[in-house]
């Protein structure tokens, strides 16, 4: 997924499960807030299915670089990586950087550059994704000419889905995000294609090569990835002192400003407050930050399930 893209974790995991996928990467651009998100449905489909947690980033020089998360290990310096961190040798052997396209390598095989300036620039990733814009001439080639300049340099080079929707009926709707936020529409066929769409995609490498780089390379990069969890099963704790006592004590104080004496609120109230368990110390730290900053004139709001819920009302972190 990416900024372009109408996927979600969910979608694209399960859809993954349904046609039998071995595994798949999730890679956000700029961005891991997903992954919190998407551990439920690893642990579901964890017999199904090995999920890759990852990231694509921009290069000083400003192509986007894919990091892959290789083991438990590797999930702080990914974290350090998106804050804008350095990372040090020995962090960086927790992760897989992979040449996304349009890395500096890219331009350079298609600059045509000499072959220790592609040495140079091939070492810093541990693999080669092809391009993923279309079967033009131009692109036809530059792919021809990574896949033996990976052979060449014993890197693995492989077929990417770089998918922005599932099915290609989605993608007027990329279309329109891409017209919106671009001015433009050159959007790509990036929907989830099977394996048999994937090998005909790149059948203008020949067979040995195709299968290699859409079936074996990616099999094997897989393989030489642990099952991560970022949370490790227990999400971080949080408390503050008497935060159940103190959400009623404001939420009855409310109630009763507003709309007096309510039967029927107040037994809402006391339904809610009864399944509020441990989350009352998130809404008591949101119900502080609401008044802070509408103290200081800024509007707040809280959407979805929790912003509809009448404890969310009356402490007012949602209109």
């Amino acid at each position: 997924s990416a900024e372009i893209s109408v996927l979600t974790p969910r979608e694209i995991i399960e859809e993954a499960v349904k046609r039998g996928m071995k595994a798949v990467a999730i890679t956000d651009r700029n961005s891991v807030q997903c992954f919190y998100s998407m551990e439920w449905l690893v642990q579901k489909h964890e017999k199904d299915i090995k999920v890759i947690y990852g990231v694509e980033l921009p290069r000083a020089s400003g192509a986007n670089v894919t990091v892959l998360v290789k083991d438990q290990a590797g999930l702080k310096p990914l974290y350090k990586l998106v804050s804008g961190k350095d990372i040090g040798e020995e962090e960086r052997k927790y992760l897989l950087f992979g040449a996304h396209d349009p890395s500096s390598l890219h331009q350079a095989v298609q600059d045509g550059s000499d072959a220790e300036t592609l040495r140079q620039l091939a070492a810093e990733y541990d693999y080669i994704e092809l391009r993923v814009k279309g079967n033009s001439p131009e692109d036809c080639e530059l792919n021809r000419q990574l896949y033996t300049l990976g052979k060449k340099l014993g890197k693995p080079v492989v077929a990417v889905g770089n998918c922005k929707y599932l099915h290609t009926g989605h993608m007027i709707c990329t279309d329109i995000i891409e017209f919106v936020r671009y001015g433009s529409t050159d959007v790509r066929e990036l929907h989830l294609r099977t394996t048999e769409e994937m090998l005909e995609y790149y059948a203008y490498l020949g067979e040995e090569a195709a299968f290699e780089v859409v079936v074996t390379a990616p099999n094997q990069i897989a393989d030489s990835i642990d099952q991560v969890y970022p949370s490790k099963g227990n999400r971080p704790a949080f408390s503050l002192p008497n935060a159940d006592e103190t959400v009623r004590q404001i939420c009855e104080e409310r109630l009763q400003a507003i709309y007096g004496e309510q039967p029927l609120l107040r037994d809402r109230l006391e339904q809610e407050l009864a399944c509020l368990g441990s989350k009352a110390s998130l809404f008591l730290l949101s119900h502080k930050v609401a008044e802070h900053l509408n103290e200081k004139g800024a509007l707040t709001g809280m959407r979805g399930t929790v912003g509809s819920c009448l404890i969310a009302y009356l402490l007012g972190i949602s209109a």
